[in-house]
């Protein structure tokens, strides 16, 4: 999605996610209207807790690896054998 304003800012429908909050926004499955008001028409099953599996996917397309995916989705956990 891209805000306009004073400036331009470009922000990943993950982030904008994570902003709202998971409760607000349970899925990134979303299209936005702009007319008078700011509207977003979405689709999809997200249950708010967890890794979405398409957010892990993009994020592993953009080249980030499993560590900081799951950094991503679960902040302050630990990884061990």
């Amino acid at each position: 999605m891209e805000i306009l304003g004073d400036k331009t800012y470009n922000i990943k429908a993950s982030e904008l996610r994570s902003f709202l909050g998971a409760a607000k926004m349970k899925s990134t499955l979303y299209a936005v209207q702009t007319e008078n008001d700011i509207v977003f028409n979405g689709k999809g099953y997200g249950h708010g807790v967890g890794l979405s599996q398409y957010g892990a996917v993009n994020m592993a397309k953009e080249g980030k690896g499993y560590e900081e995916i799951l950094q991503f989705y679960f902040p302050g956990t630990t990884l061990v054998k």
